[in-house]
């Protein structure tokens, strides 16, 4: 289970909901290797401006990391 958590200061709330869709279809991306768990991802204005791949790679860096505490 994945949860985005985009608070008002990122934009007007087809910034905020834009950058959620960007999250969830990087996460579809990166879905199977992603452990079974729960995520909260939060985002601030950087996210709205990243390049797709990069936003792709950071989740996966973070999401398979093999720490539990991020």
């Amino acid at each position: 289970m994945v949860a985005f958590a985009v608070p008002r200061r990122v934009g007007t709330a087809v910034l905020r909901n834009r950058v959620r869709r960007r999250l969830r279809a990087a996460v579809r991306t990166i879905g199977a290797e992603v452990p079974e768990g729960r995520y909260l991802i939060g985002a601030d204005q950087r996210a709205a401006a990243v390049p797709f791949p990069a936003l792709v790679d950071t989740l996966r860096s973070l999401m398979t990391a093999e720490s539990d505490c991020l």
